[in-house]
């Protein structure tokens, strides 16, 4: 297949490009434009950028986009401004990239080739609170507490519209709180998990804010591409939404202390900032759909995870600080 993946020097995007380009017979083609806001990172493809083309542009660039898609098989979507901090701070921007570079996306695949296919990814935070039910899953009604997460709202019901209205292959995967080896591992204003395995990396505390007994999902990143790979093997590609979750929820001081430990660190926690965008409370997700409908299922444990995380960046860490 001839794949497109936007974002694609990002963590989850280099990811998933090293998935498919282990396969010899893909064609892969990124595009990224490496905002500082968004975590990408030419060493993440430092391993096997021989191995496939590097666009740097933006999706933003309508005419870019539809040159570079129309002769493709897949497009994996990737490509977002993920803070939900910065999405409060710059509301415009967020939107420019998130559902307007979506926008692009669809409106070329409509207008220059039907037949490939899109899959898009979503976030988990776009449910909100988890209210009067145990388990959020695709069915759960949407209310995000956030810009960030209203924008992928907002993008997935473009999806939805333009598969429906124009028979467009579209799949959209959420996902929960990633990490592991490519991620941004120095701003706090992106993945809390990736944040305090920085912080101890750096021989510091993990700064938890009290008393951090949030649930969470946590998984591990060759999971979360390994489901996005099965997605795209899926035959009916059309309007399907599905959480990629993993079994297991832990509490935000859980994740730090298991983190700590791991990584001969300490945990500490601190008051509440005065200003803070609002958070969700304890959140807890369902993953029957994707098993039964994918028969895919998450192999890592958050230990497993955090030990060849900790290989990765015991090798590598000066490229990520």
């Amino acid at each position: 297949m001839k794949i497109l993946i936007t974002g694609g020097l990002g963590f989850i995007g280099s990811n998933i490009a090293k998935k498919f380009i282990s396969d010899k017979k893909n064609v892969v083609t990124l595009i990224d434009n490496l905002d500082i806001n968004c975590g990408g990172n030419l060493f993440n493809i430092e391993s096997f950028k021989d191995d496939l083309e590097l666009v740097k542009a933006d999706i933003c660039d309508k005419k870019l986009v539809q040159e570079i898609i129309k002769d493709k098989d897949l497009i994996i979507n990737c490509a977002a401004i993920s803070s939900h901090s910065l999405s409060m701070e710059e509301p415009k921007r967020n939107i420019d990239v998130n559902v307007l570079g979506v926008l692009n996306i669809l409106e070329s695949m409509r207008s220059l080739n039907r037949d490939n296919q899109l899959i898009q990814i979503g976030t988990t935070t776009q449910t909100g609170i988890l209210d009067n039910q145990d388990y959020i899953d695709e069915q759960s009604i949407q209310n995000p507490l956030d810009i960030y997460s209203a924008s992928k709202v907002f993008a997935e019901q473009l999806t939805k519209i333009y598969s429906t209205s124009h028979g467009l292959k579209i799949s959209n995967i959420r996902l929960p709180n990633v990490f592991g080896p490519r991620a941004e591992i120095n701003s706090s204003k992106l993945t809390f998990n990736n944040y305090f395995i920085g912080q101890v990396l750096q021989k510091k505390p993990i700064s938890v804010y009290s008393p951090g007994d949030q649930i969470r999902n946590i998984i591990f990143i060759d999971d979360a591409v390994d489901a996005i790979y099965s997605l795209s093997k899926y035959e009916h590609k059309k309007n399907e939404t599905f959480l990629a979750v993993s079994d297991n929820h832990h509490s935000v001081l859980e994740i730090a202390e298991i983190t700590a430990k791991l990584f001969n660190g300490s945990v500490s926690l601190v008051d509440w900032p005065k200003t803070n965008t609002q958070d969700v409370g304890s959140v807890k997700f369902s993953n029957k759909k994707i098993k039964s409908v994918l028969n895919w299922e998450p192999k890592f444990s958050l230990k497993d995870g955090l030990e060849i995380t900790k290989e990765y960046y015991s090798k590598n860490l000066e490229k990520y600080l």
